[in-house]
């Protein structure tokens, strides 16, 4: 079975959906596939090194248009072996895309932290500030004994 592949450099982050501007250097080989293979974890052979040019990722439109990484890369037999895996998040990006969903759990943390959301795990600000004020006179009574205890406690609140 013949197909062509599409090798590409991804330079993305493996948890970003959408990749297609972050994929550069495209070369299109056709493939004889000789045996069978797994859709999601192919084993690929090839008469090239991909990653002597830099190629890291390809596309497989035989296989629903599904993106793959590629995991290794091994001489066996005169030819370079690939094995790939299975990108879904940009093979599904299109339905990805168009779900509508409620965010209940923000696990990154960094630069893609969104602060505006507190999922009640993420910690914005915790600090506990004490201060001491003496006070310039003497505490009275309201009839103007200074009859208060040695220590007066004064606490508010934000």
């Amino acid at each position: 079975m013949a197909f062509n592949i599409t090798f590409y450099n991804c330079n993305a982050e493996n948890e970003r959906v959408d990749k297609i501007d972050f994929l550069s250097n495209a070369i299109s080989k056709n493939i004889e596939l000789k045996r069978p293979t797994d859709i999601m974890h192919p084993i690929i052979l090839v008469s090239f090194n991909p990653l002597k040019d830099g190629l890291n990722y390809c596309k497989i439109s035989t296989f629903n248009n599904r993106y793959y990484y590629i995991d290794d890369v091994k001489w066996v037999n005169g030819v370079w072996s690939l094995s790939l895996t299975c990108d879904v998040l940009m093979s599904y990006k299109g339905s990805i895309k168009k779900q509508n969903a409620i965010i209940c759990k923000q696990e990154k943390d960094g630069d893609y932290t969104n602060k505006m959301y507190n999922d009640g795990t993420f910690i914005s600000e915790e600090a506990i500030k004490i201060k001491y004020i003496d006070f310039p006179n003497k505490l009275t009574t309201r009839d103007g004994t200074s009859g208060m205890p040695s220590t007066v406690w004064l606490v508010t609140v934000v």
